[in-house]
């Protein structure tokens, strides 16, 4: 009777150590995302669309070792302005040619009369370091200036897995 009890003492201890391992390793990953928490990165760009309606800019992007969350995205202009901007997260410059669709990650209708405000859940919109938030005004209505303003989340890029392994 006495090895019956020893065998299941020894199996209850063994269970008890691997739950503690795992909440170990839960309380590393939470302290590590406390450690490393988010700093608000403001989205900023313009460009003026020429007599042609179109305008390509950059409004920023992570650096290396960063990751960026975009929250939210304003764009209008100055003055009497209306267009389609399309947003692509991209290392270079996309095409302003045509109605390229490939890599754009929202398209957005603007008139300055109403600023148009777009918000991203979590994970909707995310920047790698090297790429750049490029914005591409095509069919724009007048010569003016179009600015684009927003937040974004700027993470350690560990960080935000550790926070993702929660």
């Amino acid at each position: 009777m006495a090895d019956v009890e020893l065998s299941f003492d020894a199996k209850l201890s063994a269970s008890l150590d691997g739950i503690n391992a795992q909440l170990a390793r839960a309380n590393a990953r939470a302290q590590q995302a406390l450690n490393h928490t988010p700093a608000p990165a403001p989205v900023h760009g313009q460009g003026a669309t020429g007599g042609t309606g179109t305008v390509v800019f950059p409004c920023g992007g992570p650096a290396q070792g960063r990751i960026w969350q975009v929250r939210s995205l304003a764009i209008g202009g100055t003055g009497l302005v209306a267009g389609i901007a399309r947003f692509y997260a991209a290392g270079a410059a996309p095409s302003a040619s045509g109605l390229q669709m490939i890599g754009v990650r929202d398209t957005i209708t603007f008139k300055t009369s109403s600023l148009r405000t777009t918000f991203y859940g979590t994970g909707s919109f995310l920047l790698y370091a090297p790429q750049t938030l490029w914005v591409v005004v095509v069919t724009a209505t007048h010569t003016k200036t179009v600015s684009v303003e927003g937040i974004a989340e700027d993470y350690d890029f560990a960080a935000y897995h550790a926070v993702l392994a929660l």
